[in-house]
């Protein structure tokens, strides 16, 4: 391939396409679906602590174009999402700035304050429908209709409360662009054997209707890097044997 594969960012600081007046300060971003970025800068002429000083709260959003990424003039676009500046770093030999951002609403309550209260006769949609609401977030739900006769939230925040939740009943969570996206997923079911899981019981339903597609996803769909593949496949393995 004569033009090798390749990773670019685009970045906005504040609603402002900054990738061109980044370009020759940046060495890195790195990106993680759990929802948080990391941009890391030369801090050459002491910019950063300067005139360019962000601010706590600034909002941050990009995308990544990944170039020949799987044949030569095929190019994948990311949205990575927008993000709220959480971590200012400096530090020297040679002078760099890194700054750390989350996919979370500005509003530190969501991830910090602490929450008891005893939910019952609820679904798991409801739950983060109430939650998203208290936090101006969109919700996006494609996970089956879960009910839970009653569960305790002792003492957690509503982000933690959630998350727990989710993985609980087989379900992926993340906040992105000021949402948050709530999926099913049967490979991260963490219910004891005795309780069946919803997102089963539902595929295994529906299965016969034919105006409902169940779309199963696999290594080839990852684009990623190639261990998290690995990592895949060596779990289908796995489950294939019934271990």
């Amino acid at each position: 391939m004569s033009n090798p594969r390749k990773a670019v960012p685009s970045l906005s600081f504040n609603g402002k396409n900054v990738t061109t007046k980044l370009k020759e300060f940046l060495e890195s971003v790195s990106y993680t679906d759990v929802a948080s970025i990391d941009i890391s800068l030369h801090n050459i002429g002491m910019k950063w602590m300067g005139a360019w000083y962000p601010k706590k709260g600034d909002k941050i959003s990009g995308n990544i174009m990944f170039q020949n990424w799987n044949a030569e003039g095929k190019h994948l676009k990311l949205d990575c999402g927008k993000f709220v500046l959480d971590s200012i770093k400096f530090s020297g030999g040679p002078l760099k700035a890194t700054f750390g951002a989350l996919a979370i609403p500005a509003s530190e309550s969501f991830k910090s304050r602490e929450r008891t209260k005893t939910w019952k006769k609820v679904t798991v949609k409801k739950i983060a429908t109430e939650i998203a609401k208290r936090y101006k977030l969109n919700l996006s739900y494609s996970g089956p209709s879960i009910t839970i006769s009653a569960i305790e939230q002792s003492e957690k925040s509503d982000s933690a409360f959630l998350y727990e939740v989710c993985k609980s009943y087989g379900l992926s969570m993340k906040v992105f662009n000021s949402k948050i996206v709530i999926t099913g997923d049967i490979t991260q079911i963490d219910l004891p054997d005795q309780r069946k899981s919803g997102l089963i019981q539902a595929m295994n339903v529906l299965k016969g209707i034919d105006d409902i597609s169940i779309n199963r996803f696999t290594d080839k769909d990852v684009v990623r890097h190639k261990l998290v593949q690995d990592i895949i496949l060596a779990y289908e393995k796995y489950n294939k044997k019934g271990m």
